[in-house]
């Protein structure tokens, strides 16, 4: 009985995470709270760090800091108790989140480096580009420029590195899409820094890997199932 509750915990955690993912945030936390509480009723303390943590993020996006840090705090501490790293570094990422939106430069960093020394730890590039965005984000806020070039050229690189092991079925743009800030503000610098051709000339390199990337997988796929019209228009559209 209690591995079918704890499925149900997961399953409503996922919900949770689409409503969130949707900006659906009243819904996303209604799921999470149901998730926590049952989480709670089976005495699983990975669970409750892993909705708390959550809860932590819906309150991020409406606003609420106040609420999102306590939060955070709350799943650092359960995290910490059970040698939860991965809820660790979610929690002070979290943390990281928060500072950073107050304006407290020198916590955020901190607590941005401590997050990316445990996602080092624990092998994770994506939540690794995160983190390292963030920090290039918080530099360039401080306008150490240089060093905001360097944590984007780092993002980009896991990013590059990262999309070569995307399923054949999950198109690369999409991959993409939810990636660009480093792209973005790199190029942003070069602009500034008059450097705007250089500025272009990656942009361009960037959306003629994304084009190629779809054209190789749909030439792959072409004897299975032979592109119609839309679907090269779709290609075309990068």
């Amino acid at each position: 009985e209690s591995g079918t509750r704890r499925n149900e915990a997961e399953a409503l955690g996922n919900l949770g995470n689409e409503s969130y993912e949707r900006g659906d945030f009243s819904v996303s936390l209604k799921f999470h709270r149901e998730a926590f509480d049952l989480y709670a009723s089976l005495g699983d303390q990975r669970g409750q760090a892993i909705e708390m943590t959550n809860l932590a993020n819906v309150a991020l996006e409406n606003h609420e800091d106040a609420m999102a840090l306590r939060l955070y705090g709350q799943a650092l501490h359960v995290s910490l108790g059970i040698g939860y790293r991965l809820g660790q570094a979610l929690a002070v990422l979290g943390q990281g989140h928060v500072r950073f939106r107050a304006g407290e430069n020198d916590v955020a960093e901190k607590c941005y480096r401590e997050a990316s020394n445990i996602i080092a730890e624990l092998r994770q590039p994506e939540l690794q580009r995160v983190v390292i965005t963030n920090l290039g984000l918080l530099a360039e806020r401080q306008d150490n420029i240089k060093a905001a070039q360097k944590h984007y050229l780092n993002a980009i690189e896991i990013i590059e590195s990262g999309r070569h092991n995307v399923p054949r079925e999950d198109p690369k743009i999409s991959y993409f899409g939810g990636r660009l800030t480093p792209y973005e503000r790199l190029a942003f610098i070069y602009c500034r820094e008059g450097r705007s051709g250089e500025g272009l000339a990656m942009t361009e390199r960037f959306r003629a890997r994304t084009f190629i990337d779809l054209l190789g997988r749909a030439l792959v796929e072409i004897s299975e199932t032979p592109m119609n019209w839309v679907q090269i228009k779709e290609l075309l559209i990068v």
